[in-house]
């Protein structure tokens, strides 16, 4: 009924009725270079490592109460879980660039996103989290135009397309 917003709960919950740390720890290292082909092309291949490792140590609880308010079971479960993944992403650009101080480019790179335990771990009864969550894996593309009309202007023009699954 007002103007804002309400982040209520549907059932109240009490601060302590959950308490996590959610530790990680991210490693990565990459390596690329550029491959002059000619005086036009030039061709980038890079690759990346990522090191993940998350974690969760907590507790979480279920209390159920009755319709008049009164609690009638109430539980308590102490979580601790662990998970390492080591991803290997590569990506290739390519580009063109003439005398008259025009380029053109292509890039396509793979993409990962983790899962965290906060995503696994949602105290808001009135949400599911789907048992099949994985880890996001996906690409990127794009492909544009740079270069100067004049020594006064400079353009960039390019067209992306970011993809995920899971």
């Amino acid at each position: 009924a007002g103007s804002g917003p309400d982040f209520e709960f549907l059932q109240a919950r009490s601060p302590d009725q959950a308490s996590y740390r959610n530790p990680g720890n991210n490693l990565s290292a990459f390596a690329e270079t550029a491959l002059h082909l000619n005086e036009h092309w030039t061709l980038a291949p890079g690759i990346r490592f990522e090191g993940i490792e998350t974690r969760a140590d907590g507790y979480y609880q279920t209390i159920v109460r009755d319709v008049a308010g009164n609690e009638v079971a109430h539980s308590r479960q102490n979580e601790t879980q662990a998970r390492s993944r080591a991803i290997v992403l590569a990506g290739m650009g390519l580009s063109y660039r003439n005398k008259k101080q025009l380029e053109a480019f292509a890039n396509y790179t793979r993409n990962y996103r983790p899962i965290t335990y906060s995503d696994l771990r949602i105290q808001n009864p009135s949400l599911r989290i789907d048992p099949q969550l994985q880890d996001e894996r996906g690409w990127n593309a794009d492909l544009g135009l740079r270069g100067a009309c004049g020594k006064t202007l400079r353009y960039d023009a390019s067209l992306f397309l970011l993809a995920y699954a899971n």
